[in-house]
C-alpha cells in the first residue's frame, strides 16, 4: 500500500475535477446467524433492471460485486443446507462500495427470508460521502411525470443541500456558487474551462438517476468545489422497451416530442440505449404584457421561439463477466430566440449594420439612398431577428472496466466533451424612451430606419443595448485510469491518475465599431488559452467496529498556456466517516480541502489590462474551500428515513474583480484605479441541512420527498447571477477591511417538498417550493465609496407549486394534466429596482413591470414570474 501510494503521487496533477467511474461496489461477509462463524461458498447474485452480476463468497465468508451500474438492485444468498435470503431496495452509487453483511439461517422450511428496504433510504451506515439519489418515484415527481423535455434545474431543485434564487434556477451547493460545483454526466466532466458553467445538454433525456454529492468529498472528487452533479445514462434491457412521449402547452404554445429505446442481446453480453428529444416554443414577451416559461433555463425572462435537438446512446459490450466496455455518445444543437425586445408596443427596433459599398469602414450608401460618411446605417429588425443564442455539444466516452480477480478491477477512460455558444445580439437602439440614453449631441429618439449613422463627439449615435456577436468554444480531452480492490471487509483503497487537456477559445465582435485600421468589425475581446489539468489520488475506506473511517489524499497541477503563466500545485487532504450507533441510527461527520480553478475568460484576455497577470501574479490561483459536517441518520422504518445536521464552509482564493483604493487626493477624497482581478477573497458560511423521505410502493400509498435547508451566508463581493467572476466592483479598502456581505444569490432558507400520491390507475405529483429571507440593496457604498451605508434588506416568502393528474389508460399509455406555477404567483424573489422615469425596472421588462412605482425605489414587477402554464401529454410505452 506505501508503494502504491509513493506511486500515485509521484505523478502529476491539478484542480480538474476527477471523474467518476460510473460504478459502485457491494461488498460484505455472509455468516451463520446462529454461530456467527463465516460461511464459504454461498452464491451471491446481485439484480437490477440494468444488470445482473454473481459471485461467490470466499473461506472467511467474504464476497465483491464490482463494476455495478448506477441502480437499485435486489441481492440474494444461496448455499445448500441455509435458507435462500433476499435483500431488496439495495442503491449502488458510482465511486461508492455499499456494505451488505448477511447472516443465513439453517434450512428449516422451504421459504427464504427476505429483506426490503426504500431505495432512497438516508440511512447509510458506511458511506462517507453524503450523496443523494433522485430517482423512481422522487425523479417522476420531480419532472412532472411527463418524460418530455426538462432540465437538470428542475431535478435537483429537489435535493437537499442545492438552493437556488428561484424556482427552478441555477443550482449552489451549500452557499457555494454556480461556479462552485462540479457537473458530470455518466461520470465525464461538463463543466466548461472557460466560464465554469456547465455545459452538457440541458435536456433530460436518458436521465436514470441524479446522484447529488453535497458532503464529505473523497480525494477523487476534490476537484469538484462544493459538490457534485452527476447524472447517470440509461442502459438497455431485456426484454427492450420503446417509449414514446408527446406534449403541447399553452399559454403560448410548446411543441415537445421524446423517444427512446433499450434492448439487450439475451446472453446479456450486448446492450443499447438511444433517445431523441425535440422541444419548440412560440412564446412572446410582448414588453411585459405578456410573459413566458424559458423553456431552456426553466426560469423568466426566457427566449420567445426556442428550438432544441438532443440525441443520446449508450452502448455496452460485455465479451465475459469480466470485462466490460462501454461507448456513450451525446449530440445537442439548439437555437433560442430572445425577441423580448420586439413586441408591438415596442415600435421599431434597430440594428447598426455596415453600409452597402462600405470601404476600409467609411463611405457605402444607406438604403434610403443616402451616404454613409461612417460607413454603417440603422437597420430596421423584424420580429424573431433580434437576440439569438446557438449551442452545439457533443459528448463521447469510451471506458473500459476490468475485473482483475475476486477483490479488484481497474477502469481506463477516454473521452471528449465538445461545447459551442454563438451569441448573436445585434440591437443597438429600441428606440423607446428610457431604454437607452443616445449620447450628447445626438439626434432625437427615434432614429429612422435605412439612415445613415451619425456621430457626435467622436462617438457613434447608438445605445448599444444588446449589440455584440461572441464565439465561445471549448473541446475538452480527457484519460484516466482508476484502480479499487477491496482488500478484506474492513478495507478498501482506491487510487487513480488522469489527464485533462482544454482547447479553450472566446472571441467577442462589436458590429457598430470599426478596428484601428478601419477594418469592420472590431474585436473586442479574445481569450485563447489552452490548459493542462494532470492529477493523482488515493482514497481507503477502513471499518473499524462501529467506525468507518475514508482518508484521502490528492495531488493536483495545472497550467494556464498564456504568457508569464506558471504550474499551479496543490496537496489536499480529504476525511469522512460514519459510526454507526445502531442499523437505525448513523452520526456521518466529514473534514475536506476541495478546490475549483478560476475560468481562463477571466484569466487572460489579449489586449486586456483587466485580464493579464504578470508571471508573479497569483490571482487565477485555484479557489480553496474547507468544509467540515456533522449529520445524523435515522430511520423510522424501512420506508421512512432522514438525514440532519450542521455544515460550515470558509473559502479562502475568492475570485473576483475589485478597484484598487489608491488613496486620497489633494480634496481629501479617495480615489481608485481600474477594475482588476484578485483571488483575495473569502466567503463564510453556516447551514443546517434537512432530507427526509417516505416511499410507498403499495396501489394505493403517499411517497413524499422533503429537503431543506438554512444558510448564514456571507461574501467579500457581491455575487452576480452566475455567483463567481462578476464585477463586484467594492472598492479594494473596503474588501481589506474585513467587511462582509451577504449575497443576493443565496436565500437563507429553501425547503422543497415532492409528493407521489397513487390510488389504482390514478397518481396526483404535486411539488412545492418555499424560499424566505433573499437578501437585496446589498454593498451599497457612500458617494465617497469608503463604506457600506445602506443596510440590507430582505424579502418575504416566495412560493411555486407545481402539480400533474396522471391516469394510467393501461399497462402501456398513460395520460396526463401537467400544471407549473399552479397559484400563478407573477413576483420574484425580491423585488428590482424601479428606473428613473418610474415605468420598469429594467430596460427588458419594460412598463408592465412596474406601473406607478416611485422612481428608483424597489417595487414589486408585475411580470417577472413565468405565469401559470398547463400541458396536456401523453406517454406510451412498449417492448
Amino acid at each position: 500500500m506505501t508503494a502504491l501510494l509513493a506511486l500515485v503521487l509521484c505523478i502529476s496533477s491539478m484542480i480538474a475535477p476527477a471523474w467518476a467511474g460510473t460504478t459502485g461496489t457491494i461488498s460484505g461477509t455472509v455468516t451463520d446467524l446462529t454461530t456467527g462463524k463465516p460461511l464459504a461458498g454461498v452464491t451471491v447474485d446481485a439484480a437490477s433492471p440494468t444488470q445482473s452480476e454473481h459471485t461467490t463468497t470466499n473461506a472467511q465468508g467474504f464476497y465483491v460485486l464490482q463494476n455495478l451500474n448506477p441502480d437499485t438492485y435486489v441481492v440474494s444468498y444461496t448455499t445448500s443446507g441455509y435458507e435462500t435470503y433476499v435483500v431488496q431496495g439495495i442503491t449502488v452509487q458510482q465511486d461508492i462500495t455499499t456494505a451488505l453483511n448477511e447472516g443465513l439461517a439453517h434450512q428449516l422450511r422451504s421459504i427464504g427470508g427476505v429483506s426490503a428496504t426504500s431505495a432512497q433510504n438516508l440511512v447509510k451506515g458506511t458511506e462517507g460521502t453524503d450523496v443523494y439519489s433522485i430517482s423512481g418515484q422522487q425523479l417522476n415527481a420531480a419532472s412532472g411525470g411527463d418524460d418530455l423535455h426538462k432540465t437538470l434545474y428542475q431535478y435537483i431543485a429537489t435535493a437537499p443541500g442545492v438552493t437556488t434564487n428561484g424556482f427552478p434556477g441555477l443550482p449552489r451547493i451549500r452557499g457555494g456558487t454556480a461556479t462552485d460545483t462540479g457537473y458530470e454526466l455518466d461520470g465525464i466532466p461538463v463543466r466548461e474551462r472557460i466560464t465554469g458553467l456547465f455545459t452538457s445538454n440541458l435536456s433530460s433525456i436518458g436521465f436514470q438517476n441524479v446522484e447529488v454529492y453535497t458532503g464529505g468529498l473523497s480525494a477523487e472528487n476534490a476537484g469538484n468545489g462544493t459538490g457534485i452533479i452527476n447524472t447517470v445514462v440509461k442502459s438497455g434491457t431485456a426484454p427492450g422497451f420503446t417509449n414514446v412521449s408527446v406534449g403541447v402547452t399553452a399559454q403560448e404554445m410548446n411543441n415537445y416530442l421524446t423517444f427512446e429505446k433499450g434492448g439487450a442481446s439475451q446472453n446479456g453480453r450486448f446492450s443499447y440505449y438511444i433517445s431523441a428529444d425535440i422541444a419548440n416554443s412560440n412564446n412572446a414577451f410582448d414588453y411585459g404584457n405578456v410573459s413566458f416559461p424559458n423553456v431552456l433555463y426553466q426560469g423568466a425572462d426566457g427566449p420567445g421561439p426556442t428550438y432544441t435537438r438532443d440525441l443520446m446512446g449508450n452502448f455496452h459490450y460485455r465479451p465475459n463477466q469480466n470485462n466490460d466496455i462501454q461507448f456513450l455518445i451525446q449530440n445537442g444543437y439548439g437555437v433560442f430566440d430572445y425577441d423580448y425586445m420586439l413586441g408591438p408596443e415596442t415600435g421599431t427596433h434597430l440594428a447598426v449594420t455596415a453600409c452597402p459599398g462600405e470601404s476600409g469602414g467609411a463611405g457605402g450608401t444607406a438604403p434610403n439612398g443616402q451616404p454613409c460618411p461612417n460607413g454603417l446605417y440603422y437597420r430596421a429588425l423584424a420580429p424573431n431577428t433580434g437576440n439569438t443564442w446557438y449551442h452545439y455539444s457533443g459528448i463521447g466516452k469510451l471506458q473500459w472496466n476490468h475485473i482483475i480477480n475476486d477483490t479488484s478491477g481497474i477502469t481506463f477512460r477516454l473521452a471528449e466533451n465538445f461545447n459551442q455558444y454563438i451569441f448573436d445580439q445585434p440591437i443597438t437602439d429600441v428606440n423607446t424612451p428610457g431604454m437607452s440614453t443616445g449620447v450628447k449631441g445626438c439626434p432625437a429618439y427615434p432614429y429612422t430606419p435605412n439612415s445613415p449613422v451619425t456621430m457626435s463627439g467622436g462617438a457613434l449615435c447608438s445605445a448599444g443595448v444588446e449589440n455584440f456577436y461572441e464565439d465561445r468554444r471549448s473541446n475538452m480531452y480527457f484519460g484516466s485510469a482508476d484502480y479499487t480492490n477491496t482488500l478484506n471487509e474492513n478495507v478498501t483503497l482506491k487510487a487513480g491518475i488522469g489527464q485533462e487537456y482544454d482547447n479553450n477559445m472566446f472571441v467577442e465582435w462589436d458590429p457598430s465599431a470599426f478596428n484601428a485600421n478601419g477594418t469592420y468589425p472590431e474585436i473586442t475581446g479574445l481569450s485563447v488559452v489552452p490548459t493542462h489539468f494532470p492529477y493523482a489520488y488515493v482514497d481507503t475506506a477502513i471499518n473499524a467496529g462501529r467506525f468507518t473511517l475514508d482518508p484521502g489524499l490528492r495531488y493536483s497541477e495545472g497550467l494556464y498556456e498564456f504568457p508569464g503563466s506558471h504550474p499551479i500545485t496543490m496537496l489536499t487532504p480529504t476525511f469522512s466517516g460514519t459510526y454507526r450507533i445502531n442499523p437505525r441510527n448513523v452520526l456521518r461527520y466529514s473534514y475536506a480541502d476541495t478546490s475549483n480553478y478560476v475560468g481562463t475568460l477571466y484569466v487572460y484576455r489579449q489586449n486586456s489590462t483587466t485580464y493579464n497577470p504578470g508571471a508573479t501574479d497569483s490571482s487565477y490561483d485555484p479557489q480553496l474551500n474547507h468544509s467540515a459536517e456533522v449529520m445524523w441518520e435515522h430511520a423510522l422504518n424501512p420506508s421512512t428515513s432522514f438525514r440532519f445536521g450542521p455544515w460550515m464552509r470558509s473559502t479562502s482564493n475568492y475570485f473576483a474583480l475589485y478597484r484598487p483604493f489608491l488613496g486620497y487626493n489633494t480634496a481629501g477624497n479617495p480615489t481608485f484605479g481600474p477594475t482588476s482581478p484578485t483571488n483575495a477573497g473569502a466567503n463564510r458560511v453556516f447551514g443546517l441541512e434537512l432530507g427526509a423521505n417516505h416511499v410507498d410502493n403499495h396501489s394505493v400509498g403517499l411517497s413524499w420527498f422533503l429537503g431543506a435547508d438554512y444558510e448564514n451566508y456571507w461574501t467579500t463581493a457581491i455575487s452576480t447571477l452566475t455567483g463567481s467572476y462578476g464585477a463586484s466592483q467594492l472598492p479594494a479598502n473596503i474588501v481589506n477591511s474585513g467587511v462582509m456581505i451577504r449575497s443576493t444569490a443565496d436565500p437563507m432558507l429553501n425547503a422543497t417538498l415532492t409528493m407521489d400520491a397513487h390510488a389504482g390507475s390514478w397518481s396526483f405529483l404535486p411539488l412545492v417550493t418555499y424560499q424566505v429571507d433573499t437578501f437585496y440593496n446589498v454593498g451599497i457604498l457612500n458617494t465617497a465609496q469608503t463604506q457600506i451605508t445602506q443596510p440590507e434588506m430582505i424579502a418575504g416568502g416566495h412560493w411555486v407549486a407545481n402539480a400533474t393528474l396522471l391516469k394510467h389508460l393501461n399497462r402501456n399509455a398513460t395520460l396526463g394534466l401537467y400544471v407549473t406555477n399552479l397559484t400563478n404567483n407573477l413576483h420574484d424573489t425580491t423585488p428590482c429596482l424601479n428606473n428613473a422615469q418610474g415605468t420598469g425596472c429594467n430596460p427588458y421588462s419594460g412598463p408592465g413591470s412596474g406601473v406607478n412605482g416611485q422612481p428608483n425605489q424597489y417595487i414589486w414587477e408585475n411580470y417577472s414570474q413565468t405565469p401559470r402554464m398547463v400541458e396536456l401529454f401523453l406517454t406510451v410505452k412498449g417492448g
